[in-house]
């Protein structure tokens, strides 16, 4: 007798076993899109580091503010644009952030409030990237008569689900 076809339990088998290929495909593919948004968000924060460093260095252009960093007024009122002027706005833009967003950049000007509060979270409500000024008794620097001498930058990383901190040169 000749056989033509597949049994029922051959083709069941090549069945499940593509489905558990499918799923380990689709599982490895977030993880690297996790790690993708982590390595950008790492990028990013070190572009805003290095601008930050940058007007530490020569100011906003009228000599007042060299020799220290923007405080929170600056950057909440601003465009920040007219602070950081070698900044490309793109890296403000958090990669996982929901398709326009302006921008996930704030600062942290609440002196009372907590680290663990005000760092980032990875929910459309919060921001990505928080930018906080400190005078040198480690005090928030909210005015910008209050001389900013350092800064933390905190963003989330998600493959971890952990807060990253960045400071400056002059910690």
């Amino acid at each position: 007798m000749v056989r033509r076809g597949f049994t029922i339990v051959e083709l069941l088998i090549v069945i499940v076993v593509m489905g558990i290929l499918l799923v380990l495909g689709v599982v490895n593919l977030r993880g690297s899109q996790a790690n993708a948004r982590d390595e950008q968000r790492r990028a990013n924060i070190e572009v805003i580091a290095a601008n930050l460093e940058q007007f530490y260095s020569d100011g906003n252009g009228t000599g007042s503010s060299i020799g220290r960093y923007p405080s929170t007024v600056m950057i909440s009122t601003g465009p920040i644009e007219n602070y950081l002027v070698n900044l490309d706005t793109k890296v403000l833009l958090d990669p996982g952030a929901p398709t326009g967003t302006t921008t996930s950049l704030v600062a942290a000007s609440n002196s009372n409030q907590s680290i663990a509060t005000m760092a980032p979270k990875p929910t459309s409500a919060n921001p990505r990237y928080v930018y906080q000024p400190m005078q040198t008794n480690n005090t928030r620097c909210t005015s910008e008569s209050q001389p900013c001498r350092k800064f933390n930058l905190y963003y989330y990383k998600e493959t971890t689900d952990e807060i990253i901190m960045v400071t400056s040169r002059n910690q």
